[in-house]
């Protein structure tokens, strides 16, 4: 039950930071949404981003295991991608999408649901790729 809850609350957190960073971002602080995302996969991978960036796009999946942490990591990562575009870097950006698209894409391999077809093909999307 509390690994449930922890799960969960982990979750959570990392929506309330897109959603956070999504109100920055409009409000164009950029920086202060890169670190609410920032503070989002602090809470999702236990402060470990850093060796979690080091990793390729299959293993970083496997090192957050449930398919639902992988959504929860592809959806910061793609939040991340709008901010730094919105700040004009677009290489910086497209490299979270990059990120976001194998995240995305293993998550639906393990799990899918129906909400994946729309975050894939949003991503494509900005990286200029046919869905």
């Amino acid at each position: 039950m509390l690994r449930d809850d922890w799960f969960m609350r982990q979750l959570h957190e990392a929506a309330d930071a897109i959603a956070r960073a999504f109100d920055n971002q409009i409000a164009g602080r950029f920086d202060d949404a890169l670190e609410v995302l920032d503070e989002g996969w602090n809470g999702l991978l236990a402060n470990d981003r850093t060796i979690f960036e080091m990793v390729d796009d299959a293993t970083a999946a496997t090192l957050l295991g449930d398919a639902r942490r992988v959504r929860a990591a592809a959806r910061l990562a793609q939040a991340e991608g709008e901010v730094l575009a919105a700040r004009g870097e677009p290489g910086a950006a497209a490299g979270r999408w990059r990120r976001a698209l194998a995240l995305f894409t293993a998550a639906h391999a393990a799990h899918p649901v129906p909400e994946d077809a729309e975050y894939l093909a949003t991503v494509r999307e900005r990286l200029g790729e046919e869905s």
